[in-house]
């Protein structure tokens, strides 16, 4: 059964894999930027180059997954697990006959209490057919028939 109790585990479980995400780009960041040190210190030319260039290219891509994560994390503390409505919307909790839906944050699979719950963006290809439907409607994605059973 899906109530504001469950949302709110949901919307919790989001927020701490987006934190376990950012300590591992934290981690992975700090990495790099000891190789990039580390090549700087070499005298060996060409090499000394491509690796330095390599490890600072490096940094600039996780520097925007630390962006990525950050427009999560803004996205997820405007979603309220009171936040109730009739049909789906941003921040809905959804079942259905298939699977459970979060309509908010796009965070994959997650697992609360022995219960898988996909976690997608609105504008995923589920997000944008789901919007505006109601418990009883159904939409098709890929072939595969979803009926709406519980909004929360």
């Amino acid at each position: 059964m899906l109530n504001s109790e469950y949302k709110r585990k949901v919307l919790i479980a989001c927020q701490n894999l987006i934190k376990e995400k950012r300590k591992l780009l934290s981690q992975q960041l700090d990495s790099a930027r000891l190789s990039a040190n580390s090549e700087t210190k070499s005298s060996a030319g060409d090499k000394h180059e491509t690796g330095r260039a390599l490890a600072q290219l490096e940094q600039e891509n996780l520097l925007k997954q630390f962006g990525f994560l950050e427009h999560l994390e803004s996205d997820l503390g405007q979603l309220k697990s009171d936040q109730v409505s009739a049909k789906i919307e941003k921040g809905a909790l959804v079942e259905t006959d298939k699977m459970t839906l979060f309509l908010g944050v796009a965070l994959g699979a997650l697992k609360i209490e022995a219960k898988t719950v996909f976690a997608i963006s609105t504008a995923s290809p589920i997000g944008k057919v789901a919007l505006g439907k109601t418990v009883g409607d159904g939409f098709s994605v890929n072939g595969n028939t979803h009926i709406i059973k519980q909004i929360a």
